[in-house]
């Protein structure tokens, strides 16, 4: 029979050809987007947090436990970096696996939207995962959250699919994926109570029952609950300990807007605080102000795109309540936290990027204007890929990597090294471990890493006697208080026994170091 929707001359292509087609793209994307975040991996240097991770995954084995639950993580991810060191401990191939999570976020997304979205909005919205600066800025670091974006990605995907094809097998997927996820980030946890709504909205919808469908969910809960007990005490030690910090002034409502401005700025990357961009394409020079012109007109922009995708999103009925579900409990569970503690960590917010980015695409498409379209598509990209590019190109992290060369050229192997704060020790073990380093013992050290540094952590002077000569390596975050003055460590606290020569000065954004060669008076 003859197609008559067809136009003369041109043969329409067959459904295989086409997903055949979609395929080649999203895997382009996706190589694009691992290549990326290999991009000057070697060049980064490790701060703090990334030492302290392969400390504790380096730990004695009667250690390790013990230090976890010091931290403020649950341990998922320190066990694989653990396993990991069975094939290597190099900074380098560490961050591979976070690379490797990152890509993988974008395939994993795929795959739950692909037979449900719009295909036009899902590539366009991996192409900006792709190059979202937040997803490769954690994407490159020996940290917990590309893994944490890649588990729920595979609990929304195995959520979705249980939905649909409500059996044993994918019921399992989904609470393994779960459970994962929150042994990973105590965050997912949210993340993993919007899919719940979602079920219970949906089983409800089935059983044209709402009590039913919530019961159905909760019995999934509890499920969850029951596999995360082992880890549960030490979840509500870190809860309950750390449940007062930042109340006082930061709890002030001006506070917690300036708190929700810095997360857009962060998730969006458009105005983010640490590239330069806002200043060539958003003309403000302080993004944290909510007076800031460049601010508003990208906030405006994306609340217009985020509505009007919302809107569009509305005819693909499933997914709509999905990133509903998900999507509002997040903002509701933030703004509660917020208003009791006014803090929260937007690193987390990784986990919704997907989402948000798939209704931020669905609304581009559906711009009537080409031209308009064309152009939104190019703006919001370049706000995105300029800071990638940025954030990449430089090393903005820490001043270990250049401390570290420095070191390694100036100093004898007799030499003692002496880090006045937690911010150069920690990574400096990590690259010098053959250098006898120390860490002065002040009132700021947590306990974990008053465990980790040991001997190493000395609060008298004398303690250094035997050496000749002292690197001392004063770092500090912007400008010096009176205990980051390198004067106070060479006239107060080391004395008159000792010298100095000229400091040497390393500046990294907000990150500022001296590097001091003492030597003992004859």
């Amino acid at each position: 029979m003859k197609n008559v929707d067809a136009k003369p001359g041109i043969v329409p292509l067959p459904p295989d050809s086409n997903n055949r087609k979609q395929s080649l793209v999203v895997g382009l994307i996706v190589c694009a987007a691992f290549i990326l975040r290999l991009w000057n991996l070697l060049g980064k240097s490790l701060w703090l947090d990334e030492s302290l991770g392969i400390l504790f995954a380096s730990s004695a084995s009667r250690d390790f436990f013990p230090l976890l639950s010091m931290d403020v993580h649950p341990p998922f991810y320190f066990i694989l970096l653990r396993l990991l060191f069975f094939l290597s401990k190099s900074p380098v191939f560490l961050r591979f696996f976070s690379v490797s999570c990152g890509a993988a976020t974008l395939l994993i997304f795929y795959l739950s939207m692909k037979s449900r979205a719009h295909k036009g909005a899902l590539l366009l919205s991996l192409v900006f995962l792709a190059i979202s600066p937040v997803m490769v800025h954690y994407s490159q670091e020996i940290r917990m959250y590309a893994l944490l974006a890649l588990l729920t990605s595979a609990s929304f995907w195995s959520c979705l699919y249980f939905i649909e094809k409500p059996g044993l097998s994918e019921f399992s997927l989904f609470c393994l994926f779960s459970v994962l996820s929150i042994y990973a980030h105590y965050f997912a946890g949210v993340f993993i109570l919007g899919c719940l709504f979602y079920i219970a909205w949906e089983r409800g919808r089935f059983h044209k029952n709402i009590p039913q469908g919530a019961w159905e969910s909760f019995r999934t809960g509890i499920i969850i609950t029951a596999l995360y007990l082992p880890w549960l005490p030490v979840f509500f030690k870190h809860l309950f300990s750390s449940s007062l910090e930042g109340k006082h002034a930061q709890s002030h409502s001006f506070r917690v807007l300036q708190t929700l401005s810095e997360y857009f700025t962060q998730a969006f990357g458009g105005v983010v605080s640490w590239v330069p961009l806002e200043k060539t394409l958003l003309f403000s020079a302080h993004p944290w102000q909510i007076g800031s012109l460049g601010w508003i007109s990208f906030f405006l922009f994306i609340l217009i795109l985020f509505c009007c995708g919302i809107h569009i999103l509305k005819r693909e009925d499933r997914v709509f309540r999905a990133l509903l579900s998900i999507l509002a409990t997040g903002a509701v569970i933030t703004l509660f936290h917020l208003a009791l503690r006014g803090r929260f960590y937007s690193r987390c917010f990784i986990v919704y990027l997907p989402l948000i980015f798939y209704i931020l695409a669905r609304g581009m498409i559906a711009i009537p204007s080409r031209v308009i379209r064309l152009l939104c598509m190019i703006y919001f990209s370049l706000c995105l890929l300029v800071p990638s590019l940025l954030y990449l190109a430089i090393d903005v992290r820490d001043v270990s990597l250049p401390l570290m060369r420095i070191l390694r050229e100036a100093s004898a192997p007799d030499d003692a090294i002496l880090h006045t704060g937690k911010f150069s020790y920690f990574p400096l073990k990590i690259y010098l471990p053959d250098n006898r380093q120390f860490l002065a013992d002040t009132p700021h050290l947590l306990l974990q890493e008053r465990s980790l540094a040991k001997s190493d952590l000395i609060s008298d002077p004398r303690a250094l006697s035997s050496y000749k000569r002292v690197w001392l390596v004063v770092e500090y975050w912007g400008n010096p208080a009176p205990s980051d003055d390198p004067d106070y460590w060479i006239n107060s606290w080391l004395g008159s026994d000792w010298i100095s020569a000229n400091p040497i000065f390393l500046n990294m954004g907000v990150k500022k170091c001296a590097l001091i060669q003492c030597e003992r008076r004859n």
